[in-house]
């Protein structure tokens, strides 16, 4: 394998804007959207803690939680800062519509999938099947 040493094409647009102010500037205009970054870590976290405390927490799925704890981010930027931030609320209906799509896939799989009569069905075949082909090579040993 060669290594590539020609240059590459890198867009340096807007490099002189990036200063250390930018970083003050994004994190100034975020807190006009989303309120003070510390308060608003202690109500997501309080958030956070009462939906794990919940008695149904454990059997969620992994990306019902992760809705979850997105949405509840959300909802602490709404109630910390600028409820009329748009995008906050359209997340949350993003994060809710992702989940409902993986359970509807679960769903149609789980549809598909066979019933435990099915289940239970095919083991009694097996079993019968097994216990004939046994039972014949039993009765072939006594033969003459």
């Amino acid at each position: 394998m060669s290594l590539n040493t020609e240059p590459h094409n890198v867009d340096t647009t807007g490099e002189d804007e990036m200063t250390e102010n930018s970083i003050d500037d994004t994190l100034a205009a975020r807190a006009t959207n989303y309120g003070d970054y510390a308060e608003g870590s202690r109500v997501g976290q309080n958030i956070l803690a009462a939906m794990q405390d919940s008695v149904g927490w454990e059997r969620l799925t992994d990306d019902q939680k992760e809705s979850l704890y997105m949405i509840a981010h959300k909802i602490r930027r709404i109630v910390n800062g600028n409820a009329e931030h748009y995008d906050s609320w359209h997340d949350i209906a993003g994060y809710a519509q992702l989940s409902a799509t993986e359970i509807l896939k679960r769903a149609e799989w789980a549809k598909n999938a066979p019933t435990l009569d099915d289940i239970a069905k095919k083991a009694l075949e097996i079993l019968h099947k097994n216990l004939r082909v046994k039972g014949d090579h039993n009765n072939n040993d006594h033969m003459p």
